[in-house]
């Protein structure tokens, strides 16, 4: 089954944690938290804690890529980074999980991370449909606009396509549905294009 293969899966995969906090954040500061976690091979267990698959250097290489071109960072990097951000920080690594109800919470944290990723970026393409329809706006203006909804699509693809390996997940589902709505969008952007022109 399903289940019985995760926890297989997860019962092989040693793990890092990383823990922190702020006193008295500034709004750059969480900004840059989440940008961070949005760019990290972690998953949030709940605010200030990040779980992270421990990657062997070959598997590494075979997941993420050569070194030099990785997009996505992993707990040693990301516990640097939040650390330099300003916070007090712990990492736990060579962690295991040891029962079903720690493989079932695993999966809803991978679930709820998913949504935290996906749902700015769908209010994003969502308010850009809206302002189509406002003939004020140039063409050149909703252009712009949707360049970097396309952008910020292609770094979560490469996320959660990678998270299929590190996390035997599968989000392809919820990433066609916010890959629909970018070329409906963008399809609304031409078209609108053509009709101010004839």
């Amino acid at each position: 089954s399903t289940r019985k293969r995760l926890e297989d899966e997860y019962s092989n995969r040693v793990f890092s944690v990383v823990a922190f906090s702020y006193n008295n954040p500034t709004a750059q500061q969480k900004k840059r938290v989440e940008r961070l976690i949005k760019k990290s091979t972690g998953i949030r267990l709940r605010p200030g804690v990040i779980l992270f698959p421990l990657l062997k250097a070959k598997e590494q290489r075979r997941i993420l890529g050569p070194e030099d071109e990785r997009v996505l960072i992993g707990s040693k990097d990301f516990s640097r980074l939040i650390r330099e951000n300003g916070s007090t920080t712990i990492r736990l690594s060579r962690l295991r999980i040891v029962n079903l109800d720690g493989v079932n919470n695993l999966k809803y944290a991978i679930e709820q991370t998913l949504t935290r990723d996906l749902i700015p970026l769908e209010e994003k393409i969502r308010s850009l449909r809206e302002t189509i329809r406002d003939t004020t706006v140039p063409i050149a203006h909703l252009k712009k606009s949707y360049t970097p909804l396309s952008h910020r699509f292609r770094e979560l693809k490469t996320k959660w396509m990678t998270a299929r390996k590190l996390w035997f997940y599968d989000a392809g589902k919820a990433l066609k549905r916010t890959y629909n709505m970018l070329i409906t969008t963008r399809r609304a952007i031409v078209s609108e294009e053509v009709r101010r022109a004839g």
